[in-house]
């Protein structure tokens, strides 16, 4: 409970000093570190080819957040949402979370999503909504409206693993449906619109110099196409090639990589440079994870820090992020998330029983046993299709039986 008290009251510190970050001046190591980084990635040149729907590059927070975007190999929570619609079908638990952003100029984001996983099959939704204060002016400098900017996006996803065994993670591939709409008052509410796009990813894990004994594969590859889509009132979308991948050299120690190669879809000349992100994950203590990360973005240098509570039946998730731009200004917001264990679905105490029949099946063999360990290995085949070495111990039972008949076969040739 002290451990618990002490943690939250951080978080709180820490929102009420970001939360205002962007009403103090910015200090002068940020115009020293913002200047040093432009000559290192430079300024995009298609800057004023503006895409539509800022919102779909805004993560809604939790791991990818924390990691500056380098999810799209990782997928192991929620927040694979934002990165790879193919991370549904390979949860471990059934999820529910709540994530609130606070960013600058007083923007704001709330999110909210559901995934779960019906053995090779996942899905998910989510939605999210952003909203920041909006003004017009009149040509004396006065201002006589105010309301806010704001816009929605809604997530359907389905997922599926193809191929999987023990030997082989197998395949996922997974598609999110996405709609998006953006609402702008007053003067300009003909630039309100409505659009359908969506994602494709697919993902798969292996194992890569590991050394450490562990059920989990550490290392994965990922490959996205994020918001393909028709523009928006003549803007195109923000649509994105992602290629990831992941490495875990210790069960404590996870690495991720994406590279981003931004598409314009109306005018492929357009089209923004690619950019990288690199993030970190450490599971100091079995309650606590610390994230960082970096983008390279040649817009915007981003650095994030995150951290994960975990109090085993939901999990609290802090991320500050801030940006360097290239005119200096201040930009940074901080995400905090709360995601709900719902369970596994059995699938633990499943796999659990299809080992120790397994076992049992070995035990069986090495006392020459063969019809039980055939029984115990069929048991386990039927609970799990994919246990790849129960079908290679009943291969291997099949083998001996013929081995055995075509020696009796010789014994009765001989004798007669």
């Amino acid at each position: 409970m002290r451990k618990l008290t002490v943690f939250f009251s951080i978080i709180f510190s820490l929102s009420l000093g970001f939360a205002h970050a962007e009403d103090n001046p910015m200090p002068l190591w940020y115009s020293v570190v913002s200047q040093g980084l432009n000559p290192i990635f430079g300024f995009v040149p298609n800057a004023d080819n503006l895409t539509a729907f800022p919102i779909v590059r805004v993560p809604m927070g939790g791991s990818g957040a924390g990691m500056s975007g380098a999810f799209s190999a990782v997928a192991t929570d929620i927040s694979f949402l934002d990165y790879n619609p193919a991370g549904s079908s390979r949860l471990e638990m059934s999820e529910f979370a709540f994530f609130y952003n606070s960013m600058i100029n007083g923007a704001n984001l709330l999110g909210t999503a559901f995934a779960t996983r019906f053995g090779d099959m996942g899905f998910a939704a989510g939605a999210k909504w952003m909203y920041f204060p909006f003004s017009e002016f009149n040509i004396f400098g006065n201002r006589f409206y105010r309301s806010f900017y704001t816009e929605g996006l809604a997530t359907l996803n389905f997922s599926n693993n193809f191929l999987r065994g023990f030997n082989f993670s197998g395949i996922s591939i997974g598609a999110n449906l996405k709609g998006a709409v953006r609402i702008i008052p007053g003067l300009e509410k003909s630039q309100t619109v409505v659009t359908v796009m969506a994602d494709v990813g697919a993902l798969t894990q292996f194992n890569f110099l590991k050394f450490y004994q562990a059920r989990q594969r550490n290392a994965a590859a990922a490959l996205v196409v994020r918001n393909i889509g028709p523009s928006a009132r003549r803007d195109p979308l923000p649509t994105e090639i992602v290629a990831g991948l992941s490495y875990r050299p210790a069960r404590m120690l996870l690495f991720a990589f994406d590279y981003t190669f931004p598409l314009n879809l109306d005018k492929p000349s357009n089209s923004e440079p690619s950019f990288w992100a690199s993030g970190i994950s450490i599971d100091v203590t079995s309650f606590l994870t610390l994230r960082g990360g970096v983008s390279g973005n040649p817009e915007i240098t981003r650095f994030s820090v995150g951290s994960g509570f975990n109090l085993q039946k939901f999990m609290v998730e802090l991320n500050y992020t801030q940006v360097f731009q290239p005119d200096n200004t201040s930009a940074n917001w901080i995400s905090l998330g709360v995601r709900f264990n719902l369970g596994d679905k059995g699938r633990k105490a499943a796999a659990d029983a299809v080992l120790a029949l397994y076992l049992q099946g070995i035990e069986s063999y090495s006392k020459r046993d063969f019809a039980a360990a055939q029984n115990f290995w069929e048991q386990a085949l039927a609970l799990d299709p994919g246990f790849d070495p129960a079908r290679e111990g009943l291969e291997v039972i099949r083998r001996t039986f013929e081995v055995e008949d075509r020696v009796l076969e010789l014994q009765q040739f001989v004798f007669e």
